[in-house]
């Protein structure tokens, strides 16, 4: 009898690894970054849009009017609406960055946040 149980626990031990091993094979990178949303102001998201968007919406190259190149223009381009549903990808404006993988979690996010909270600076 006690064979058994011996059997039957590391039976259950087997089995605990395998599930063990198998759940963290399909971690994405990026879920494990944190990220921090805390106090969203336009000087953390500046370099977001310097390193994404600002090449193709600035004074010089303004497409479809909006232009990020500094808070003011950032903030209007907020307020229209365009700019959460480019970054987000949703049905009622280009998909941004224009024909490049769309931005990682986080930046959307923050982004989304920065509207959301009405733009502070």
């Amino acid at each position: 009898m006690k064979r058994i149980i011996n059997n039957f626990i590391y039976f259950l031990f087997i089995i605990e690894f395998a599930l063990l091993v198998n759940s963290c094979k399909n971690d994405n990178e990026e879920d494990l970054k944190i990220c921090d949303t805390t106090n969203v102001s336009y000087s953390s998201i500046k370099t977001i849009f310097d390193n994404n968007c600002v090449r193709c919406h600035n004074d010089q190259i303004n497409n479809n009017d909006i232009l990020l190149n500094t808070y003011e223009n950032a903030k209007t381009a907020a307020e229209s609406g365009l700019l959460y549903k480019a970054v987000n990808h949703l049905s009622g404006a280009t998909p941004m960055p224009y024909q490049l993988p769309k931005l990682e979690n986080c930046e959307v996010r923050k982004i989304s946040i920065w509207i959301e909270t009405n733009t502070p600076e």
